[in-house]
Order: structure tokens, then C-alpha cells, then sequence
């Protein structure tokens, strides 16, 4: 049997893909709810289980099970959820619309397959079971010694999957603190490079955390937000000393050397561990809500809203900071500037979210000046 998976990262897809296939595990693809959806439509005989991210913008995780299991021919496949978001009441929510099983990300190769393998023999018993029911008409006692080896299987995999819990969460664990280890490593060589980042970076951290609370983003997503906000210049490490610590003005000519810090950063990282929260602060963060920033010119929604968040705490910080070209403003000629970017630097409903919020925003900002 091959297994159905559901991912709108193609990335995560892909990851996924080749985690199974490298196992023995057969793969059916589908990039978010409707496909899935258009997919199983089509009669698939050989699906053994789907795997669905709880996170796709048609349908969450938990929307796509409620549809799945309405169909009548897949009401019993075994789903298993995965997703990044790893909080005991969240999963136990997820289990409770039908889940099978619940896989956190980053997903571990051996421990995924193993657990999407025992997802389909229990589907397989399952059908033979229900089989057998089909061809009898009174209970026999090859059907009881049937009832019975299933429950001894669920008992088994029962076990398992408590053996499997205990080594993912410790894989969990040990990749958060790989994680939060290289975060410290690259702040620390943003911190040598430029003597002005270490307060500034924690403010924009604080800032970022705190648009994003207003903006009611999910408690998991402004975590990371205020995690990864304090990378978004790692990139000046690439960028000549000359031009970083000059006093006044760029030329031209720098001020494109400047530029390059966005890809230099994002280059770094691409190939780590790090979320996509990350890369796309990091990569993002000098793009324009008009599309007139750098270095890739998206506009509006194109940015992710990750980066839009950094921007406005990033723009705040600079304009009321001092700096080796120009001394700090005052805090009205800041909020002016602010105001003046509405619709064209900055995305204009986040920069209310940023307004309504100036109380704790400037109380930040008092107790935390260089």
C-alpha cells in the first residue's frame, strides 16, 4: 500500500517524499486540502494512510480530516497529522477529530517511516477483519480468534508508539537545542562585527513580538518571530568594514555593496536547520509594502508577514537611534516618518497594529536605550 501525503510546502513535500521512498514506502502527493481531496475522489485502492500538515491556507489539519473521514471509502485509513506546533492540548485536539497519530516537525526519517508503517499493517488488519465480517453471517469462533489478534496488535502498537513518543520527543529536544545553539552562534558574530547590534536587536526582537501579538498571530508563530527577528542583519558580516563603520552618508556605489547583507544573510542559512521564519526575516526584511525595497522587489502580501513585522520594529529602532551616519531623532520625528511610510514602505494594517501598541512599544524602548 502506498500512503497519501498532504503538505503545501514544497520543500516539507519533498522532504517527506524521499524520507518514505528511501524506507520501502510508496508516496501519493497532493499540495494542499483540495487536491488531496480531488485525489481520493478518484478511487485509490492502495492508499494505507495519509499524512496531513496541520497548516495549509485552503484547509488546516483538522478541516481535511473532517472531510476525509465523511467519505465513506476512507473513513477508517489511519491519518497521521504532522506539523511544527508540538503543544499537548494542540495534538491532543488533533487526535480527537480522528487523528491516528501525531508527528512533530522536523520530521525524523527512521521514526516517520516507522510509525507511517505501523499506521498501514493496522490498516491492513483492519481490512482483513472487516473482510472476513462481510463473508459470515453469525459470530464464529474464527472471527472471535480474529478479534482477539487484533487486539493483541492494537496492544503492541499501542506499546510501540509509546516507545516512539519518548524517542521523538527527545529527537525534538535535541534539535531545538541545535537550533538555539547556531541562533547564539550567529548573534555572536553579528555582535563582532557591528558594535551597535546588540541592544538594537533585542529591541527589535521585542518590538517584532509585540506587532505580532497585536496582530493575533498564532502564540507558536510569534515565538519564532521574536526568536529568529534578532538574525535579520547577519548578513553585514559579508559587508567590508569600511562601508559598515563609515561615518556619514553612502555613495551610490555602497550603498549597493549595502544592499547585498538581505542575500548575504539568507545565503548563510538556507541550507540549515533554521525555519522558514528565519530565512524569510533574514532575506525579507528591507522589502517594501510598494515594491520598491530590496533585493528581490515584492509588494505587499507577496512579503511574508514575518519580514513586514521586522521592518517596522527594524525602521523604528534606526530612526531613533543613533548611528556613525546620522544622530538619533526625536521620538515625534520618528512616529512622523512612521506615518509618512503608511502604503508605501510599510504594510499599513500591521503599522496600525504598530500605533495602537506605542504605549508598550516606547516602554521598551525607555528601559532598554543603549
Amino acid at each position: 500500500m502506498r500512503v497519501l501525503i498532504v503538505d503545501d510546502s514544497p520543500l516539507d513535500l519533498r522532504i517527506l517524499k524521499d524520507s518514505l521512498e528511501l524506507n520501502g514506502i510508496g508516496v501519493i502527493e497532493a499540495r494542499n486540502g483540495k487536491e488531496c481531496l480531488e485525489k481520493l475522489s478518484r478511487n485509490f485502492s492502495d492508499i494505507g494512510a495519509i499524512t496531513l500538515d496541520v497548516e495549509m491556507p485552503d484547509y488546516n489539519g483538522e478541516e481535511l480530516a473532517m472531510n476525509i473521514k465523511q467519505i465513506s471509502k476512507y473513513r477508517d485509513i489511519p491519518i497521521i497529522f504532522i506539523s511544527s506546533i508540538s503543544e499537548r492540548d494542540f495534538i491532543k485536539k488533533g487526535l480527537e477529530v480522528g487523528a491516528y497519530d501525531y508527528i512533530v516537525k522536523p520530521v525524523d526519517s527512521y521514526i516517520t517511516s516507522l510509525k507511517v508503517k505501523n499506521a498501514v499493517n493496522y490498516y491492513k488488519a483492519l481490512l482483513e477483519i472487516k473482510e472476513r465480517e462481510e463473508n459470515i453471517i453469525f459470530m464464529s469462533e474464527e472471527v472471535r480468534i480474529n478479534y482477539r489478534k487484533i487486539d493483541e496488535l492494537n496492544r503492541r502498537l499501542l506499546e510501540k508508539n509509546k516507545i516512539l513518543e519518548v524517542l521523538v520527543e527527545a529527537r525534538t529536544k535535541e534539535l531545538q537545542d541545535m537550533t538555539n545553539a547556531l541562533i547564539s552562534a550567529l548573534e555572536n558574530a553579528n555582535l563582532y562585527n557591528d558594535e551597535v547590534t546588540g541592544k538594537h536587536i533585542e529591541r527589535v526582537a521585542m518590538y517584532s513580538e509585540i506587532i505580532a501579538k497585536g496582530a493575533e498571530l498564532h502564540k507558536d508563530f510569534v515565538k519564532e518571530i521574536k526568536l529568529y527577528s534578532p538574525l535579520h542583519d547577519i548578513g553585514k558580516v559579508g559587508i567590508p568594514e569600511s562601508i559598515l563603520k563609515k561615518p556619514g552618508k553612502y555613495t551610490p556605489e555602497e550603498f549597493e555593496t549595502m544592499k547585498k547583507h538581505t542575500t548575504i544573510g539568507f545565503n548563510m542559512i538556507k541550507d540549515s536547520p533554521l525555519s522558514n521564519v528565519a530565512k524569510n526575516i533574514i532575506r525579507y526584511h528591507h522589502e517594501k509594502w510598494n515594491g520598491s525595497g530590496y533585493e528581490n522587489g515584492l509588494k505587499e502580501e507577496d512579503i511574508p508577514i514575518e519580514a513586514r513585522i521586522v521592518a517596522i520594529a527594524d525602521v523604528f529602532d534606526a530612526l531613533a537611534t543613533k548611528r556613525n551616519y546620522k544622530e538619533a531623532f526625536p521620538i515625534e520625528k520618528v512616529l512622523e516618518i512612521m506615518e509618512d511610510g503608511r502604503g508605501t514602505h510599510f504594510d499599513p494594517v500591521l503599522l496600525n497594529v504598530f500605533f495602537n501598541n506605542l504605549d508598550k512599544i516606547m516602554l521598551v524602548w525607555e528601559n532598554n536605550k543603549d
